[in-house]
């Protein structure tokens, strides 16, 4: 047992480098997608000659014959060599109907090298490459080394959740990272914001496990403060959970402009959260570090890891 135990440090904290990473690059962007009804604007169907000349000021909500004009304009410029107008004609078809399925049939596929074409691929249509599969191993291996921490024997309980909770989540953050990366999450719409409500959690677990083992911190009650940002975030999102699989593809493949100050103030929020906690990690350890009886101990070492990485 004391043999793994290195190792299973290792593995944390690559899992823990691989968790910020993901974040940097691409986390910001799991937070776009947000509530907006199932509409096009008007100045589209009015060039369509879908709506008369009246109705332009407001947008009007796609009916079933709206969706299967777009879809006849759409093979007509198709036809015409207009791809700039196909394009743009599927596209509004793709968020008016909640499905890709249109990029399946022979004649689109056609002209997926394209360039209008291929931007429709690339944001709609589901995808396998290394990236994904990098994310999808690396989440699943978290959640083994998650579940194997907390199975370890002769190990403070207390630490195993703290440390074991932390590797879960983010493992779980990671399996998302690769279902938004491949455009899988359309045909899982319950995975719309499944971890968002984690967000500001990753901060206080590790803190207290640091200080679980660099002090042997108690947890008290008033610990429980910690919680009090997660529970609030979870209250504001919780709206979006209660939504059915259909509400939720239309929340995937519709965006509104008008609410990305929101969705930024959240991903802002995180950052302050972790730099906040990132720095509580770096006074605990300041404090401690002079305890340490040899500077080269795997237990200093693995403190000191924890340190540079949330500094």
């Amino acid at each position: 047992m004391e043999q793994t135990r290195p190792t299973i440090s290792k593995i944390v904290f690559l899992s823990i480098v691989l968790h910020f990473f993901a974040y940097n690059v691409y986390g910001c962007a799991l937070y776009q997608n947000v509530l907006v009804p199932n509409t096009i604007t008007a100045d589209f169907l009015l060039d369509s000659g879908e709506i008369p000349s009246n109705q332009n000021a407001t947008p009007v909500k796609i009916a079933k014959d709206s969706l299967s004009a777009l879809k006849t304009r759409a093979f007509i410029r198709m036809q015409q060599g207009e791809l700039d107008e196909a394009a743009n004609a599927i596209e509004s078809y793709i968020k008016g109907s909640s499905s890709f399925a249109i990029l399946e049939q022979e004649e689109v596929l056609e002209l997926s090298d394209t360039p209008q074409f291929k931007a429709l691929y690339d944001n709609y249509y589901p995808e396998l490459n290394l990236w994904v599969i990098f994310y999808f191993y690396s989440g699943l291996i978290g959640i083994f080394i998650a579940v194997i921490i907390n199975l370890r024997r002769n190990t403070d309980l207390g630490t195993k959740l703290l440390i074991g909770s932390f590797v879960l989540l983010h493992s779980l953050f990671i399996l998302h990272i690769s279902l938004y990366l491949s455009k899988y999450s359309f045909m899982i719409p319950h995975s719309l914001y499944m971890t968002a409500c984690f967000s500001f959690l990753y901060g206080p677990l590790l803190y207290f496990y640091f200080r679980k083992i660099s002090e042997d911190y108690k947890l008290k009650s008033r610990d429980l403060l910690h919680l009090i940002p997660s529970i609030v975030l979870f209250v504001y999102i919780f709206p979006f959970y209660t939504l059915t699989a259909e509400e939720k593809l239309h929340l995937m493949f519709n965006r509104d402009e008008s609410l990305q100050p929101i969705t930024a103030t959240i991903v802002i929020l995180k950052v302050i959260s972790l730099s906040v906690y990132g720095y509580l990690v770096y006074k605990t350890y300041q404090k401690n570090k002079n305890s340490f009886q040899s500077p080269n101990s795997k237990r200093h070492i693995w403190q000191k890891s924890l340190v540079v990485l949330n500094s």
